[in-house]
């Protein structure tokens, strides 16, 4: 059985590889997928979509990854991206971004997306950033 960090990796690659049934296959089917503001998309087949208008509309959208943190809740993704809907100046600052992912066996059961504020970083516990 992967680990929680595995999962979470493995998961940042399927959407870098911009695979969308990579994606699909890789949720739980009551799967949850939230950014922070937004209301969330529930089941495997709305986060497939949603993951495929979001590839089309930013067919050059990376995710890289900074920091990994494990926490008894979660395992908590620090990073940046580029290729996305924010402004690219945004994009290039390390550790801007906050990925949560919580795994029920070898699937993501939720990946939710934050800003890197100093409020979330302590909400989450994840100290002063690294990088």
């Amino acid at each position: 059985m992967p680990t929680r960090l595995q999962v979470a990796s493995a998961f940042v690659e399927l959407i870098n590889a911009r695979d969308v049934d990579g994606i699909a296959r890789a949720v739980s089917s009551d799967t949850r997928f939230f950014v922070e503001g937004e209301s969330p998309t529930v089941g495997r087949g709305r986060v497939r979509e949603a993951w495929a208008g979001y590839f089309k509309a930013f067919p050059d959208y990376v995710v890289f990854m900074d920091e990994a943190h494990e926490r008894a809740d979660a395992t908590y993704l620090v990073g940046h991206t580029s290729g996305s809907h924010v402004a690219r100046e945004l994009e290039l600052v390390p550790s801007s971004v906050i990925w949560r992912c919580e795994v029920a066996g070898d699937q993501v059961a939720e990946w939710s997306i934050y800003p890197a504020s100093a409020a979330n970083r302590e909400r989450f516990g994840l100290g002063v950033p690294t990088v």
